[in-house]
């Protein structure tokens, strides 16, 4: 993987978990969403980086133990990958 890739994949990382909290944010309805309630925008960037940095916890010390090669960055992405999903699946049945 090139440095670039490695970036692109992470920033894409970021948008889903920006995207995956504000879906839970507004589990509550839709109607009742008020765009000037700067709470609900505090509330998704939090669960959001909750999500990106504890997904990426394990990941990234992999990727340490491999001296931070960007050749060896595809199995640590993936893992931060299958990571991401699992924490936000368990974080919307913790909801329920």
């Amino acid at each position: 993987m090139s440095r670039n890739a490695v970036v692109f994949v992470i920033l894409i990382y970021v948008v889903v978990a920006l995207a995956f909290a504000a879906f839970l944010q507004l589990q509550g309805g839709v109607s009742s969403f008020d765009p000037t309630d700067e709470l609900f925008y505090w509330r998704t960037i939090g669960a959001a980086g909750g999500l990106f940095i504890l997904s990426g916890i394990i990941p990234v010390i992999v990727w340490a133990l491999r001296r931070f090669r960007v050749q060896m960055a595809g199995v640590p992405l993936v893992l931060w990958a299958i990571l991401l999903v699992i924490l936000a699946a368990l974080n919307a049945l913790g909801r329920d």
